[in-house]
């Protein structure tokens, strides 16, 4: 497999039946690509960078919480950010209010129509802090979000690897994960590093966890 925690969560039973036979080679990413001396706006200081790009979606200076990839439910877990983003624009969670003001989050992709249209309602519930980009826009368009974004939620039920947290730590934006997988296997917590800690993880499917 392509990372030892997913050998171990997902396919326990199976794997143990062949214990020596089975093992994990990691993905890996070009990090030449993913490089912020890349980016058209590479001169710029990184709070301008995000500035100009949360401008270009229509939104004011803030927060820059980014997701990018297929919106599904059963392993992308965009149901559960969703319901993290009204947690908090609702003041339902401990410190929301402290946030929810200068919150931007940007979704980058498509997928389940369903959740293509809870994102377009949330949207226009909150036309200042959320935006919806319904399409797949290049790896040139995600790497300029990468490169000016705070933070990339990355909320997956299950996750074989995952590169997303890879090519947001090459862009300099923290990751905030969930423990599964790939995102386990590479992302080292705060909560478990405060020196060496490379971005956050949470549990999976729990939107109240991923709002904190």
């Amino acid at each position: 497999t392509v990372s030892y925690t997913y050998l171990d969560e997902e396919w326990p039973n199976f794997f143990r039946s062949f214990q020596g036979k089975a093992t994990y080679v990691w993905n890996g990413t070009d990090a030449e690509f993913w490089n912020p001396d890349s980016l058209c706006l590479s001169t710029l200081p990184r709070r301008d960078r995000r500035k100009k790009i949360l401008e270009e979606h229509g939104l004011e200076d803030g927060y820059f919480f980014f997701n990018v990839g297929r919106l599904d439910v059963a392993q992308k877990g965009i149901d559960i950010l969703l319901q993290a983003f009204v947690k908090i624009m609702q003041g339902e969670v401990a410190g929301a209010e402290r946030v929810r003001d200068k919150l931007r989050l940007v979704l980058l992709g498509s997928g389940d129509p369903h959740l293509e249209s809870e994102a377009r309602r949330l949207e226009s519930c909150y036309p200042g802090h959320m935006k919806a980009i319904l399409q797949y826009l290049g790896r040139e368009t995600t790497r300029e979000n990468y490169g000016a974004a705070d933070f990339c939620i990355i909320p997956s039920n299950f996750e074989p690897f995952g590169l997303v947290q890879l090519e947001a730590m090459c862009m300099g934006c923290i990751p905030i994960g969930t423990r599964v997988g790939g995102i386990n296997d590479t992302v080292i917590s705060i909560e478990d590093d405060l020196e060496q800690s490379t971005g956050l993880l949470v549990p999976r499917r729990d939107p109240v966890a991923l709002a904190h």
